[in-house]
């Protein structure tokens, strides 16, 4: 409780704590950690959910999708997957890049997934089926961010290349 500053739940990662996101509906928190690890914890018992599943490097961005059933990590190992909530399983194939994925995003209605990376370019995937939907939208340097607007009709990007770029994405 906030007025006795009590811990409800103290989470042991395996490694330093990078990411952190609440379920919207506060039942369970993801956290990515430098050891690769995206672990999913049940906000009521404090208890993993399933087998943690883990990249080969560091963890580099974690969002839940608009359905609060998925999470969506992304590793320094350039690749990124989606993976259920309720199980941690995998529901996607891995996106890849030949970089490092600096962000990784839902679409508002969790159909899509963007990218961005070291390897000078942000994709747009179906979400469970892997595929690229597009060709790679290219800047000069690494992508270090990559955002849909709210209606999932527009990308943002931003670059080493000291540029941000608004892009069509339908």
């Amino acid at each position: 409780n906030a007025r006795s500053y009590q811990v409800e739940h103290e989470f042991n990662l395996r490694q330093n704590g990078l990411f952190a996101q609440f379920s919207p509906d506060d039942r369970f928190v993801v956290t990515g950690d430098s050891g690769g690890y995206a672990t999913v914890w049940n906000c009521v018992t404090g208890l993993k959910v399933g087998a943690p599943p883990r990249f080969t490097q560091e963890v580099t961005s974690l969002d839940l999708s608009p359905n609060a059933e998925e999470f969506l990590a992304a590793s320094a190992d350039g690749t990124a997957r989606c993976w259920s909530l309720l199980t941690a399983q995998p529901v996607s194939p891995f996106f890849r890049h030949r970089g490092i994925i600096w962000t990784a995003a839902y679409s508002p209605d969790g159909t899509r997934v963007l990218t961005a990376s070291a390897d000078r370019t942000a994709q747009i995937w179906n979400a469970h089926t892997g595929q690229p939907l597009f060709k790679p939208f290219q800047h000069a340097q690494d992508v270090l961010l990559a955002r849909f607007s709210p209606n999932g009709r527009s990308l943002l990007t931003t670059s080493e290349d000291a540029t941000a770029r608004v892009w069509d994405a339908t």
